[in-house]
């Protein structure tokens, strides 16, 4: 997926398990810092209380900076970091790409900042707890289902909570992943008379996705046109 990883020479991305500085990215996507790392210096995100799923340990930290073009900038300087060490002689070729993706990365802030300033509403509703710091940079609210995994399943109570909140502040739109079951999403949707639409946690692409040549641009400007539907901005 191209974004972060795009800091290398030709392209090039750091190799699977090098250093980098902080979380590398790799051909399907950022990937994840490994489970209780800090992130190579990037500030994680602890799950919140209440949201912890079977098979995750408590107090585990949120992956997903990428979805953050700030914290997502961090990570180009740490790949390109990493590539300069084993190759100083492409240093200068290095800093260019990275420039130029770091550019890149504050022009999607930019317009992620404009789209969402006149929103009527300032919560999103989501699968999983992946969208912790986008929520933070730009002063929203994530209500996840689930916790940080994609694959949990809530309580009943869990979901009547859910029902509760989104009756009451009048959100109107419950988001799903398109490499996970939308059955929770939709089973809560229902419930409310909501409806469903997608927000990508950018971890992988689907078959299509590749074929069409969606890269991270692209699908965060997706979510942006998704969130501003959600959040009935101007």
């Amino acid at each position: 997926m191209d974004g972060p990883a795009e800091a290398g020479a030709g392209g090039r991305r750091p190799a699977a398990g090098g250093d980098g500085g902080g979380p590398p990215v790799g051909p399907g996507g950022p990937r994840r810092p490994a489970a209780g790392g800090d992130g190579g210096g990037l500030p994680l995100r602890q799950a919140a209380t209440g949201e912890q799923t079977s098979g995750r340990a408590a107090g585990e930290t949120d992956p997903h900076v990428w979805l953050d073009p700030e914290l997502a900038k961090r990570q180009v300087d740490a790949i390109r970091t990493g590539l300069e060490r084993p190759d100083p002689a492409n240093s200068s070729r290095y800093q260019q790409r990275a420039q130029a993706l770091k550019d890149r990365l504050d022009t999607l802030q930019q317009r992620y900042r404009e789209g969402l300033r006149a929103c009527r509403i300032r919560a999103f509703v989501t699968a999983h707890q992946a969208f912790s710091y986008l929520a933070q940079r730009f002063g929203l609210e994530q209500i996840p289902i689930a916790g940080l995994s994609p694959d949990a399943s809530p309580s009943p109570a869990r979901l009547a909570e859910l029902a509760r909140l989104l009756r009451g502040r009048q959100i109107r739109v419950v988001f799903f992943e398109e490499l996970a079951s939308p059955a929770v999403a939709d089973t809560l949707a229902r419930e409310v008379g909501a409806r469903t639409m997608v927000l990508n946690p950018l971890e992988g692409l689907s078959p299509e996705q590749q074929q069409s040549g969606a890269d991270y641009f692209k699908l965060m400007d997706s979510n942006l046109a998704n969130l501003r539907q959600a959040l009935e901005c101007r």
